[in-house]
């Protein structure tokens, strides 16, 4: 199925890892690269680096939605800002929009260090406070006219924007409060992926040490979430798009769990390799939407494997999926289940799959796809 060598694209690497030794193929990323390459789903765990928050600082049209947002929203209010990061950006864009007081909470004490001296340089000390901590454990000196947050996941409620946003509305927010993000759409479609990258699945070199340290992390190897770059047009969309989650944080309190139903209709015949799930903002209710879909950003598409190898598909087939959503035993982020099948133009059911995701599992190398993205060595 896949005519390729190999040993042209990728090389071995070995890591130790959650007391095991594992080895994985990477590749490395040259100049001008046309590929696109696997990432392990690393916003969900405490393993920021500046390269991490580089990212985000650097992502123009999410800055440019949000300042749009805090630009319109913030002048005279009281600010809570959840997850300020290392740089304060939104905390910095409140005080400069002309808000009269900013709480920026950071979970991460290395974190909130750097955003005081970020703070300090700007001159906003006197409006802009960090506030070391998790938002679900702290009081504030009274209720805010607004809360600005940016733990939108590459699946949204991924990093556990349900269960720390409602909390947020019911101790932090005066009612009537506005919240941005407003609304959060996450997307999904039945995709094939490019044949050189499915022969051997891959990470990029420079996400293998954010693989060693989710699974430092946990404890554990498992099967973290994976994310494909697209920003290359490289997936092939082979069906149409279904909603996968809707968090719709304007309206009040959001869902956090329970189960979605949707069918996907096959557009064009391919090779149906698995899932992409991809998400779709906006700051401000009725306002600009970003869709992430097809340019590089902060947020790149989810992959949940269903074939491997992959499945032939023809037009008019239909997809048919059902996704359980449940809190993991954090009780903050969420795990996931796909159950469903592919079934032919007359309605006929012909090949099945099920896959479960959870935000910190024991299954390692549960599925054809894993069992070939990595590999034990010892432990």
């Amino acid at each position: 199925m896949w005519p390729l060598d190999v040993g042209e694209l990728t090389r071995e690497t070995e890591i130790e890892a959650g007391g095991s030794r594992l080895r994985v193929w990477e590749e490395d990323e040259p100049e001008g690269r046309d590929r696109a390459l696997f990432w392990p789903c690393s916003g969900e765990y405490p393993i920021y680096d500046s390269f991490l928050y580089g990212i985000m600082v650097d992502d123009g049209p999410r800055n440019r939605l949000y300042e749009a947002a805090i630009a319109a929203a913030c002048p005279g209010r009281t600010v809570v800002e959840i997850g300020t990061g290392a740089a304060a950006l939104w905390a910095l864009a409140c005080a400069r929009a002309g808000a009269e007081r900013v709480y920026a909470i950071e979970s991460d004490a290395r974190a909130a260090e750097k955003a005081r001296g970020c703070v300090a340089e700007s001159g906003f000390g006197e409006v802009i406070e960090i506030v070391d901590g998790l938002s679900t454990a702290i009081d504030l000196p009274g209720r805010v006219d607004l809360c600005v947050s940016e733990i939108i996941g590459e699946i949204g409620g991924a990093e556990g924007a349900a269960v720390v946003l409602n909390d947020a509305r019911r101790r932090h927010l005066k009612a009537g409060g506005l919240m941005i993000p407003a609304l959060c759409r996450t997307w999904g479609a039945g995709v094939c992926l490019p044949d050189e990258l499915m022969v051997c699945p891959r990470f990029q070199s420079d996400g293998v040490p954010y693989l060693k340290a989710i699974f430092d992390h946990v404890g554990r190897p498992f099967d973290v979430r994976v994310a494909v770059e697209n920003h290359l047009g490289k997936i092939d969309r082979l069906t149409g798009r279904g909603e996968f989650e809707c968090l719709d944080f304007g309206a009040g309190l959001v869902e956090q769990g329970g189960e979605r139903r949707l069918e996907l209709e096959v557009e064009r015949g391919g090779r149906l390799d698995g899932l992409a799930l991809w998400i779709e903002l906006s700051c401000e209710a009725g306002g600009e939407v970003l869709d992430v879909w097809g340019y590089l950003s902060n947020w790149i598409p989810v992959y949940f494997p269903l074939f491997y190898p992959g499945l032939a598909v023809e037009a008019g087939e239909r997809i048919r999926v059902e996704m359980g959503t449940v809190l993991s035993d954090d009780g903050v982020h969420p795990d996931y289940c796909l159950t469903g099948e592919v079934c032919g133009a007359d309605g006929e059911a012909r090949e099945a799959f099920r896959l479960e995701s959870p935000h910190h599992g024991t299954v390692f190398r549960g599925h054809p796809f894993y069992e070939k993205l990595m590999e034990v060595v010892s432990g």
